[in-house]
């Protein structure tokens, strides 16, 4: 409606301008010559005025879109409690892995593992409790697991998985000995209640001759194997028995 008014404003000066010539009046043509360019300038500011607020307000759209694009991707990709990565990123990446390993021979090793007596740690302090050690648990998965390409992943309730490109089975033992030694050695304070706990892990290097379900299998498998036989340790997964270790 204001652009309309406003070329119906510009209509006007030119039609007084129009009429000014026609009149042959040097007087009245100066003073509306001069109505009409102060029109026009003020016409054309208010237009790039609008133009500039449209701009601005497209310009906002976008950026609200774009935002609601990355944390619907965001939401796809990973854990909402915790910020690890979620069981599909984690099959989608053992997948790749796997693929990568069948073209370029280069290893790759998976630990997969679990809170110990997470469900009484549930039962005794309450789930608030329980959700807050999951997270301290992530956090400190990332921080030992910090390369770019390693992944920390939330596949199950207490469950977590660790994916470590390039790394050999020795370079991932050790790896998971430095994980229990640091998180035996962390203490946890949350609504005044002094907290601890230990993992217990599978590891097993990629085979070029298996799946990744059978990949998954043997690292679960190891991880049980440190669960049944006294928690708070690692076993090595290989393809005839798996040994269980205390770090």
């Amino acid at each position: 409606r204001a652009a309309e008014e406003a070329d119906e404003d510009m209509k006007y000066n030119f039609e007084e301008l129009r009429e000014a010539v026609e009149a042959n009046s040097i007087e009245a043509l100066r003073t509306k010559s001069r109505e009409f360019i102060d029109a026009y300038i003020a016409h054309q500011t208010t237009k790039d005025e609008r133009r500039a607020k449209r701009i601005q307000s497209m310009q906002k759209n976008l950026n609200t879109i774009r935002k609601k694009l990355s944390e619907a991707s965001h939401d796809l990709r990973y854990d909402h409690l915790t910020g690890a990565f979620n069981r599909k990123s984690f099959e989608e990446e053992l997948k790749h892995q796997w693929h990568t390993h069948q073209l370029t021979k280069v290893p790759c090793t998976l630990i997969a593992l679990d809170i110990d007596f997470f469900k009484r740690i549930n039962d005794t302090h309450g789930h608030a409790v329980g959700d807050f050690v999951l997270q301290e648990c992530v956090r400190l998965l990332k921080e030992i697991y910090s390369r770019p390409q390693d992944m920390v992943a939330r596949i199950g309730g207490e469950e977590f998985a660790v994916i470590l490109p390039e790394y050999k089975l020795d370079q991932a033992i050790k790896k998971a000995e430095e994980t229990l030694k640091k998180v035996r050695g962390e203490v946890f304070i949350q609504d005044g209640k002094e907290l601890r706990f230990t993992l217990s892990m599978g590891v097993a290097e990629l085979t070029g001759a298996e799946s990744t379900e059978a990949w998954l299998k043997r690292a679960d498998e190891a991880l049980y194997r440190s669960k049944s036989t006294g928690r708070n340790r690692y076993t090595i997964a290989n393809t005839s028995k798996s040994v269980p270790r205390v770090a």
